[in-house]
């Protein structure tokens, strides 16, 4: 298991991998390459802000693989990376995806992983549920996420949330419940990506509520 001082080999291979995707041929026609960056600024004086960032290729017969690298200034460690892979398959109107992720972080290198099954559903006009289920095979921590979506005007969102984690052998005190409403606009550019802003109200049985500032853009290359 790599150690603290080992995780710099994690980013630098993502910076690597980032680096190298753009040179792709286009021969792979079968492939769509997208990137992300996030930023949340908490509403709360004396908190940081938290930094996101990721790519992303899926091949159009529905596998997927990326890396994410996230700022968590809230944990005993300051920074995560995430390398995923899985497939998007889609039946019976449900759009599904089926992954496996591996967690580092700069402190205990090699932290976790998490096996999780994602769907969502359009419901009618401009509304869509989604669900989520998660589990960290080593720890039997369980996440579960149920979200709908509503399209209020044109490009204006919002996003009601709710989730829950727990350990399946411990459930009871040990609960953590985390609800989330996101008001937000997206701008979508000549280019075809898109810059979403918006604010986002969180709340849960452990803490007071928070008000964080959210500005995201996605692009594919």
């Amino acid at each position: 298991m790599a150690r603290g001082h080992d995780i710099a080999r994690y980013p630098a291979a993502g910076l690597m991998l980032l680096a190298l995707l753009p040179a792709v041929p286009a021969a792979a026609d079968d492939w769509a390459i997208r990137k992300y960056y996030n930023v949340q600024r908490p509403a709360t004086p004396g908190l940081e802000p938290v930094f996101r960032s990721g790519i992303e290729g899926e091949a159009w017969t529905g596998f997927f693989s990326g890396f994410t690298a996230a700022t968590v200034p809230f944990r005993d460690h300051n920074t995560e990376f995430d390398f995923y892979f899985g497939i998007r398959p889609s039946l019976l109107g449900f759009d599904m995806d089926i992954s496996y992720s591996q967690r580092f972080n700069d402190i205990s290198g090699s932290c976790c992983s998490t096996v999780e099954f994602d769907f969502d559903r359009p419901l009618w006009r401009g509304a869509t549920l989604e669900g989520k289920f998660s589990l960290d095979p080593d720890t039997n921590l369980t996440r579960t996420e149920t979200r709908a979506t509503f399209q209020v005007f044109e490009n204006y969102q919002l996003d009601s949330t709710l989730k829950t984690s727990f350990h399946a052998d411990n459930p009871g005190d040990d609960t953590l419940v985390n609800y989330n409403l996101f008001a937000s606009r997206n701008f979508i550019h000549d280019d075809g990506a898109n810059t979403r802003i918006g604010i986002r109200f969180a709340d849960t049985n452990r803490a007071a509520a928070t008000a964080a500032l959210s500005v995201s853009y996605q692009a594919d290359f």
